[in-house]
């Protein structure tokens, strides 16, 4: 077989693998969880009316055109992979929620709205909230660092928490468990928690967010007044 007759097969393997009902029920479930009308999208994605409803009702004989896949996807801020192969359905609502919630973590980090600080444990005040709800969940776990992030301008959620935590034990394998946490009112209350070691479609956000995390730490700010003042100095002095 050469190479041109593996890429068809290939391809024809991919197209009776895809579903494109399971594919626009993403987006719509998408579009609730960010709420976003669905005519909303398809004008943002330069569509007629109903694009999307009609590909539902014919799928044997309709496909969504990949480069309004990749509008949704940048839209959304979720890669084309999980619009295409993850399944957004009921019985995977609360799990699809949390990577919108990620995803928005994310960009928000990315560009720069979202500032994040990496505090040592040994370095927390012993007798601030933060260090006792964290204690609080460590139970039998040790940790050295964890990530956190003030939210300003938001009203319902005051401070972000990641926390990487080790479970050693001699009787199991040890564990590394990551906790997504929020401060809201005076209270923090936990997201999610799971097993880095864990083959899941959360998982692989996750581990995305805290990528993302540790690189923006990395990355130099200059803060708007800082930047205001700067550039008088250079044009006018």
């Amino acid at each position: 077989m050469n190479y041109n007759n593996s890429v068809v097969i290939e391809k024809e393997q991919n197209m009776r693998d895809f579903s494109a009902k399971k594919c626009v029920d993403n987006i719509y479930a998408l579009c609730k969880f960010n709420n976003i009308k669905i005519g909303d999208l398809e004008a943002k994605c330069n569509v007629s009316p109903g694009y999307f409803s009609r590909l539902n009702k014919n799928e044997e004989f309709s496909f969504p055109n990949i480069d309004v896949l990749l509008r949704v996807s940048s839209i959304f801020n979720v890669g084309l992979d999980s619009i295409v192969h993850f399944d957004y359905g009921s019985d995977k609502e609360t799990e699809a929620y949390i990577i919108s919630f990620i995803n928005k973590i994310n960009r928000k980090t990315n560009d720069g709205t979202i500032r994040w600080s990496k505090t040592l444990l040994s370095s927390v005040n012993h007798s601030s909230l933060e260090y006792s709800w964290i204690k609080a969940q460590l139970k039998i776990a040790t940790m050295d660092y964890y990530y956190s992030a003030e939210i300003e301008e938001c009203n319902s959620i005051e401070e972000i928490l990641i926390i990487s935590s080790r479970y050693n034990s001699l009787s199991v394998q040890p564990q590394n468990i990551i906790t997504l946490a929020v401060r809201s009112t005076h209270e923090f209350s936990k997201v999610c928690e799971i097993n880095n070691y864990e083959d899941s479609e959360l998982n692989v956000y996750i581990k995305q967010l805290i990528q993302e995390v540790s690189n923006s730490i990395k990355r130099i700010y200059i803060e708007p007044k800082v930047k205001e003042s700067i550039d008088d100095f250079m044009n006018n002095f």
